[in-house]
């Protein structure tokens, strides 16, 4: 019951959960609630659906909120594989109650999610920050990323990791790799780009962990035996924002 309920939201992506006479989703009154597991989704809905303070309803799957980032925002599609949210799109019928309703709708959500207001008027220029740091309130998936002081140190900590029982798959990202991806983050801060080195970047294994374990406990696992790890990081989401918020202009 459980897989068909999720089937039928995958399929009905973007379809509106509410009857024709529901407010429409505007830029006054438009909210996302992000989740970092699609699993997640159905339970949120049933939840919602129910609330009278809201309406217009949609889902977004993970992989259709990457896929749709990739023409909302191109320069953040790569640095966002495998790392975006899923989402419920929706309204609320009190313009007025918006952030009052985002308050209500984060302690629901406290544990699997987090949710966000609409906004059109955002600089262009603050998009990919703000999809990140808003992002680092929720993890998604079941990845964490061991740094590492010198490229040297990747390799034999490659073999370890991967020996790990609770590891399901790594990647090495090296220094030069690391560099290239924030220099694409940071496109449209050139103040920051143009001072940007490659020693402000850390090569990484980028450790992806079975669906049973805890990515924090085997992070800090690993970086307590792995010649060289300097920290363990959670991979943290990328929210790509409601639909009624306009594509990123230019390149």
């Amino acid at each position: 019951m459980k897989l068909a309920i999720l089937l039928g939201l995958v399929a009905g992506l973007l379809v509106g959960c509410t009857g024709p006479d529901s407010t429409v989703a505007t830029c006054q009154n438009a909210v996302s609630a992000y989740l970092g597991a699609d699993e997640d989704v159905p339970r949120v809905v049933e939840r919602l659906r129910a609330d009278d303070r809201f309406t217009d309803l949609h889902t977004e799957t993970s992989a259709r909120a990457a896929k749709r980032l990739a023409t909302w925002y191109p320069a953040m599609a790569p640095v966002a594989q495998g790392r975006t949210a899923a989402a419920v799109h929706l309204a609320v019928t009190d313009p007025d109650r918006r952030q009052d309703r985002v308050e209500g709708l984060n302690a629901m959500l406290r544990g699997v999610g987090v949710a966000r207001r609409a906004d059109c008027d955002q600089k262009d220029e603050e998009r990919g920050r703000q999809l990140v740091e808003f992002g680092e309130k929720l993890l998604c998936g079941q990845t964490v990323s061991i740094r590492f002081a010198r490229d040297e140190d990747l390799r034999p900590a490659l073999e370890v990791a991967r020996n790990n029982a609770r590891v399901q798959k790594v990647a090495v990202v090296s220094r030069a790799e690391a560099f290239e991806r924030a220099k694409e983050l940071f496109r449209d801060q050139p103040d920051l780009e143009k001072v940007l080195t490659p020693e402000d970047t850390s090569p990484y294994l980028e450790v992806t962990v079975v669906d049973s374990a805890d990515p924090k406990a085997v992070g800090a696992q690993l970086t307590g035996i792995l010649e060289g790890a300097d920290q363990a990081q959670l991979q943290v989401c990328v929210t790509v924002p409601h639909p009624v918020v306009p594509a990123r202009q230019g390149r």
